[in-house]
C-alpha cells in the first residue's frame, strides 16, 4: 500500500521531482561512464604511456564516488525540503511517524532506482557516442575500447544501491528526530552571519597555505610519485574548502557593512547568499574540484593532440610525399591549407632495381632537410659531384630524414627496400641531358609541407588512403613524412589524448548537473521571497538582475579558483608533455563558453520556475 502511495506521489508531483530525477540520472550516467573505463584494464594499459594509469583511474573512481556521494546528499536534502511540510500535515491527520518514515524511505528508493536504471542506459549511450565520436574527431583507433563491461555495471549498481539505502535510512532517522512543528515550518530558519571574523581570517590564511603547498607538490610530482599526487589532492581540496568558506563569510560581512549595499536590491542578494551559506561552501568546493578536473583534463588532452605533430615534425622535414599523384589526389593536394613547401621531382625506374633522379630538379628546388637542432629548413644546395650510386647513398646518409625517406617512398614497389635498408636502392643523379635520354618507367613524386597539421588531417588521411589503394605494395613503412610518424606517436599517446577529452566531457556534465541542480533546488523557497519583492514594488527587470547576480557569484567562485588550480597544477605533466600549457588556451575557451552557457541556462530555468515574467497582485 505504501509503495502505491509513494508511486502515486511521485507521479502527481512529477514536475517537482523532475529536477531531482534528472540530477540523479546524470550522476549515475557519469559514474557509469568513468567506471566503465576504470574497470577496462586492457584499454588503459594498451593506450597509455603512464605505467600507473590503472591505479590512477582507480583513485579517480574513488574521487568521483566521493563527489557523487556529496551530490546525492544534496539531492537527498532537496527531497526532504520538498516534502517535509507534507509529511508534517500527514502526521496532523493521524499518520504515525513510522508510517511516514516508511513512505519517505520508499519514495527515496523508488526514485533512486528509476534514476539508476535510466542513468545506466544513458551512461552506456553517452559512453558509446562520446567514445566513437572522439576517436573519429581525433583520428584514433584505440584497441580494447568498450562502452560497456560487466564489472563496471556491477560496481555502479552496488555503489548506488548502498548509497540510496544509506540515504533512505538517514531520511528516516532525520524525520523521526524532527518535531512536528519543525516539519510544518521547514526551511524558514536563516543561518546568522557570524560576527567574529578572526577565525575565518585564520581559515583563509590556512587555506591559502594549503593551496600553495599542493602547488609545490604538483611541481615535484615526478620525484614524489603517486603518493605525491594523493597528498597534493588532499591539500588542494582542503585548502579550497577553507578559502571558499572563509572568503564567502568575509566578503559577505564586508559587503553588508558598506553603505552601497543598501542600493537597489543588493541587500537582498547578500541575504540570499547568507541564507544558503553553509550549503554553498561544501557545494562550491566540489564544483571547484570538478571545474579544475574538467579544465585540466581538456588541457592535457588538447596538449597531447597539439604535441604529436610537433614531435613528428622534428623527425621529418616534410609532411607527406605523394607518389605518381592521380587527378583525385592532385585535387586533394590543392585542398591543403597553409602549404609552406610543395614541389614535384621526376624519376625513372628500371626493373624496380635501378633509380634515376634529375640532378637539375634537386638543384633548382632543394629538398627540405632537418637542421641539427631539429628545426625545419631548406638546404641551400644539394652538391652532387658525380652521378654514381654511392653519391646518392652518401647524401641519403647525410640527411636521413629527407632524401632517405623520399627514396623509400619512390621505390616502395621494391619489396626489399625499407627505411633501414638503403643498400637495396641503386639510385643515381643524372644531369638534365642524361636524365632525358635515360630509359625506364617514368614517374613523379610530390613533396608537401603544411604549417598546421591538425587543420589538414582529413585531407592528409584521404591522400594516404588513396596512395595505399593505388599502390598495392605500399604499407606504413613506405608512406613517408610526418603523417606516418604522427600515427606512430598516437599509438603511444592517443590513449591519454582520448582520455583527456573524454574525462573533460564527463566532469563538465557532472559539474553542470551538480551546480545547476543545487541552485534550482532552492526555487521552492525563493518563490515567496521574490513574490514579496514584487508586491512591494520591485519591477521584473530589477528582480531578474538581482537573481542573475546572485547566481553569478555562485558560478564565479569555482571558476576563479579552478583556473588557479589548473595553471599551477599543469607542470606535473611536464615529464611526459614538454610544453604543458600548449592546450591550455583552447581548453580555457571551451570550458568557459560551456560554463557560461550552463550559467545562462540555470538563470533562465530559475527565473522561469520563479515566474518572474508574471505580475503578482
Amino acid at each position: 500500500m505504501l509503495s502505491k502511495i509513494a508511486l502515486s506521489t511521485i507521479k502527481h508531483r512529477l514536475k517537482d521531482f523532475i529536477v531531482l530525477f534528472t540530477g540523479l540520472t546524470i550522476a549515475v550516467a557519469i559514474f557509469f561512464m568513468f567506471t566503465t573505463i576504470a574497470n577496462n584494464r586492457a584499454f588503459l594499459e594498451a593506450n597509455s604511456i603512464i605505467q600507473q594509469i590503472t591505479l590512477i583511474f582507480v583513485i579517480g573512481e574513488f574521487l568521483l564516488g566521493f563527489i557523487t556521494l556529496i551530490y546525492l546528499t544534496f539531492a537527498n536534502n532537496f527531497l526532504l525540503q520538498l516534502r517535509q511540510r507534507e509529511y508534517g500535515l500527514l502526521m496532523m491527520y493521524g499518520a504515525t511517524k513510522s508510517q511516514v518514515s516508511q513512505l519517505l524511505f520508499r519514495e527515496t528508493l523508488i526514485l533512486g532506482s528509476l534514476a539508476s536504471v535510466v542513468g545506466i542506459f544513458v551512461g552506456m549511450a553517452l559512453t558509446a557516442i562520446a567514445g566513437n565520436v572522439l576517436q573519429k574527431l581525433l583520428y584514433l583507433n584505440l584497441p580494447h575500447w568498450q562502452f560497456f563491461n560487466g564489472r563496471g555495471l556491477i560496481v555502479t549498481i552496488v555503489f548506488f544501491a548502498v548509497i540510496l539505502t544509506i540515504n533512505g535510512i538517514w531520511n528516516v532517522l532525520h524525520l523521526k528526530r524532527t518535531q512536528l512543528n519543525d516539519l510544518l515550518h521547514a526551511n524558514q530558519v536563516n543561518e546568522k552571519l557570524p560576527t567574529k571574523m578572526g577565525r575565518y581570517f585564520i581559515f583563509g590564511i590556512l587555506g591559502i597555505i594549503l593551496m600553495i603547498l599542493s602547488f609545490i607538490i604538483m611541481h615535484k610530482i615526478a620525484q614524489m610519485g603517486l603518493m605525491g599526487l594523493i597528498l597534493a589532492l588532499i591539500l588542494n581540496v582542503s585548502g579550497t574548502f577553507l578559502i571558499i568558506r572563509a572568503s564567502l563569510i568575509l566578503i559577505l560581512n564586508v559587503l553588508q557593512k558598506l553603505t552601497g549595499s543598501y542600493k537597489g536590491l543588493r541587500r537582498f542578494t547578500i541575504g540570499q547568499l547568507t541564507f544558503r551559506l553553509s550549503a554553498f561552501d561544501k557545494l562550491l568546493t566540489i564544483v571547484t574540484l570538478m571545474f579544475a578536473l574538467a579544465l585540466g583534463a581538456l588541457s592535457v588532452g588538447r596538449g597531447f593532440q597539439m604535441t604529436v605533430p610537433i614531435l613528428a615534425s622534428q623527425n621529418s622535414a616534410y609532411t607527406i610525399a605523394i607518389k605518381d599523384p592521380t587527378k583525385q589526389e592532385t585535387a586533394n593536394i590543392d585542398k591543403l591549407t597553409g602549404v609552406t613547401f610543395k614541389t614535384t621531382y621526376q624519376y625513372k625506374m628500371v626493373n624496380k632495381a635501378k633509380l634515376y633522379l634529375s640532378k637539375a630538379e634537386f638543384s633548382q628546388v632543394n629538398l627540405p632537410v632537418l637542421a641539427t637542432n631539429g628545426t625545419m629548413q631548406t638546404q641551400e644546395s644539394l652538391k652532387i659531384p658525380k652521378t654514381t650510386y654511392a653519391d646518392a647513398k652518401e647524401l641519403a646518409n647525410k640527411y636521413p630524414s629527407a632524401l632517405n625517406q623520399l627514396l623509400v617512398n619512390i621505390t616502395a614497389n621494391n619489396v626489399n627496400v625499407t627505411a633501414n635498408n638503403m643498400g637495396a636502392i641503386d639510385a643515381s643523379f643524372l644531369n638534365k641531358t642524361a636524365f632525358a635520354v635515360a630509359k625506364g618507367q617514368s614517374g613523379s613524386i610530390t613533396v608537401i609541407r603544411v604549417k598546421d597539421y591538425n587543420a589538414n588531417e582529413t585531407t592528409l588521411a584521404a591522400l594516404v588512403k588513396s596512395q595505399m589503394a593505388n599502390h598495392s605494395d605500399f604499407s606504413t613503412d613506405t608512406i613517408t613524412g610526418t603523417y606516418p610518424i604522427v600515427q606512430l606517436l598516437r599509438s603511444y599517446m592517443g590513449g591519454i589524448e582520448f582520455m583527456g577529452f573524454f574525462l573533460a566531457i564527463a566532469f563538465l556534465t557532472m559539474l553542470a548537473s551538480t551546480l545547476m541542480f543545487k541552485v534550482l533546488s532552492n526555487t521552492a523557497i525563493d518563490k515567496k521571497r521574490y513574490r514579496i519583492l514584487s508586491m512591494i514594488g520591485a519591477n521584473t527587470s530589477l528582480l531578474k538582475q538581482t537573481n542573475a547576480k546572485e547566481i553569478g557569484v555562485i558560478f564565479g567562485i569555482p571558476m576563479i579558483i579552478g583556473f588557479l588550480d589548473v595553471w599551477f597544477g599543469l607542470p606535473m605533466f611536464k615529464p611526459i608533455m614538454g610544453n604543458v600549457y600548449l592546450g591550455f588556451g583552447f581548453a580555457a575557451v571551451v570550458v568557459v563558453i560551456l560554463y557560461v552557457l550552463y550559467y545562462l541556462l540555470t538563470v533562465f530555468l530559475y527565473q522561469k520556475i520563479l515566474a518572474l515574467k508574471q505580475k503578482h497582485n
